[in-house]
């Protein structure tokens, strides 16, 4: 080992190791004080140096076991604490996908503080962050979602659906948010996917009147 290999195993690598094996026994405590909801241990550990954001994505984050474990005042800590919210997780989806999933509109709120870009692409460009939510919200979450995020309704992703057609489709919430949406601009002229018909088309083939009539009813 040379001179310089020395010098960075020891200013470098080695740091880098004690971090980790810190972070390693902080995060330990931190899962049972958070399974438990021991807002204050989570404090304590945050004060030693706990780092929200040690292996993040991964589902030994603090941040993903504080949702999954649904203590709100928790994950309020560790996001005050430095912890990232806008990230994606090794499973593919991002972080407030998997918030919105645990259908708990504490911890949506929390997220959704920094009003974040809800366009960004997924699943090989077939979803947004925004058009793979639609299947699992209700009236009062969609609502909330596009008043406290950047969201454009209308934004169709390279290999995927519009958000009116995965609504129409595949949301449980039904006519009541596809309303909503043309209420926030959803354009029902657009195409459903790029080449294909558009949603007023596709709505009409299949004969559905009721669902005509919104689309007639509500112009933004």
């Amino acid at each position: 080992m040379n001179f310089k290999e020395l010098i960075f195993l020891v200013f470098v690598c080695l740091p880098q190791l004690l971090f980790a094996g810190s972070q390693i026994e902080l995060n330990k405590a931190a899962f049972s004080a958070i399974k438990s909801g021991d807002v204050e241990a989570v404090r304590e550990l945050i004060d030693q140096g706990l780092d929200p954001n040690f292996r993040l994505g991964g589902s030994n984050n603090v941040l993903l076991q504080a949702v999954f474990y649904e203590q709100p005042t928790i994950l309020s800590e560790l996001i005050s604490a430095g912890g990232n919210v806008d990230h994606k997780l090794d499973r593919g989806m991002y972080f407030v996908n998997f918030v919105v999933s645990r259908d708990n509109f504490e911890l949506l709120k929390l997220v959704l503080k920094k009003r974040m870009n809800l366009n960004k692409s997924m699943y090989f460009g077939q979803f947004t962050i925004f058009t793979n939510m639609l299947r699992d919200v209700d009236e009062k979450t969609l609502a909330y979602i596009i008043e406290n995020s950047e969201v454009d309704v209308n934004y169709i992703p390279e290999n995927g659906y519009s958000a009116l057609y995965l609504l129409y489709e595949r949301g449980e919430c039904g006519q009541e948010c596809i309303k909503l949406l043309l209420k926030n601009c959803a354009n029902p002229m657009l195409e459903i996917k790029s080449g294909e018909v558009s949603f007023r088309d596709y709505v009409s083939k299949k004969e559905d009147y009721e669902v005509l009539n919104i689309i007639d009813d509500i112009a933004c």
